[in-house]
């Protein structure tokens, strides 16, 4: 009998166990990946929504690829940025300012959300301009409403 409690334990550890380590890892974010069109001066919203799956502090906001009109790929005009936020879907600002100078790597670009942001099953799209207005660019961008883990 002591034999079957040991292995009964056992086996209730190991559910436990993989219970959590599943809740935590299925679905940590939800990544989108959309490129935005922005004429010269002005801004633009990517198509693609990113949902909050808990009550988050953080957001996740790379830039992955960019082309102003007469550059080079991914080469910024000297002394200008794109700037990136994620938005809620009554088009108010949820996150801080990103900027970027050049494409950024994968890894932890996390963003802090605005106060009163970061609600659980929100969705957000991202905005993008640049401070350069005298061309327009195309831009990629890899963003999530959860923080990347």
């Amino acid at each position: 009998m002591k034999k079957y409690t040991k292995l009964i334990s056992l086996l209730m550890l190991i559910s436990i166990l993989a219970s959590f380590s599943l809740s935590v890892s299925a679905g940590a974010y939800d990544m989108q990946t959309d490129s935005v069109v922005v004429s010269a001066g002005g801004s633009d919203y990517t198509d693609d929504y990113s949902k909050t799956n808990a009550i988050r502090r953080l957001c996740y906001i790379r830039l992955s690829y960019f082309k102003f009109t007469y550059y080079p790929d991914n080469s910024m005009p000297s002394g200008y940025l794109i700037y990136a936020r994620l938005y809620k879907f009554t088009y108010s600002k949820a996150s801080e300012l990103a900027s970027f100078s050049q494409t950024t790597s994968a890894g932890h670009y996390n963003y802090d959300y605005l106060a009163n942001n970061g609600w659980s099953d929100v969705n957000h799209m991202l905005k993008s301009n640049s401070s350069y207005d005298s061309s327009g660019y195309t831009a990629t961008f890899d963003y999530s409403a959860n923080p990347y883990v």
